[in-house]
């Protein structure tokens, strides 16, 4: 639709400045969109892990020996945490990033329209 207008109607034209400004902010919306989407993955992928290394943990404690076996693994398990921990961190640390460049750049544009104007 927005596309459409920008084809069709000429340059200086106040329609076609509204639904190219329209147009960049769908755009924004779609990359905050696949941002958001992604951390949803990394999300899911580590509250999988976390799942099978229960799993993997109750299996090995069926087969274990001794206590002694058990306080390794758990060790083992809380540095595994920890990485997921630290991943999960990283990925709030990405997104805190995109967002502040993404207000940069709104910043920008509205101070360039509000020139414009």
């Amino acid at each position: 639709m927005y596309e459409t207008q920008i084809r069709e109607l000429r340059v200086g034209d106040l329609r076609r400045e509204v639904a190219e400004k329209n147009l960049e902010v769908l755009k924004q919306r779609r990359r905050r969109y696949d941002d958001l989407c992604r951390a949803i993955q990394v999300a899911r992928g580590q509250m999988e892990l976390i799942e099978q290394t229960f799993r993997l943990l109750g299996d090995e404690i069926m087969t274990m020996a001794s206590p002694h076996e058990l306080g390794g693994r758990i060790d083992e398990l809380r540095v595994a945490v920890d990485a997921v921990r630290e991943t999960a961190d990283d990925e709030h640390f990405v997104i805190d990033e995109i967002d502040d460049v993404e207000l940069i750049e709104d910043t920008n544009k509205m101070e360039k329209a509000r020139k414009v104007s």
